[in-house]
């Protein structure tokens, strides 16, 4: 996972958000609420 994602789904977690993405990674972040 490039660090650039790993810092947008650390804020979107920090920050209780949903991340709107179709990027497979993601799902790596089992925490992480996607849409």
């Amino acid at each position: 996972m490039p660090d650039n994602d790993l810092w947008i789904g650390a804020l979107a977690l920090q920050h209780n958000l949903a991340l709107v993405t179709r990027g497979r990674h993601f799902r790596r972040i089992p925490q992480l609420p996607r849409e």
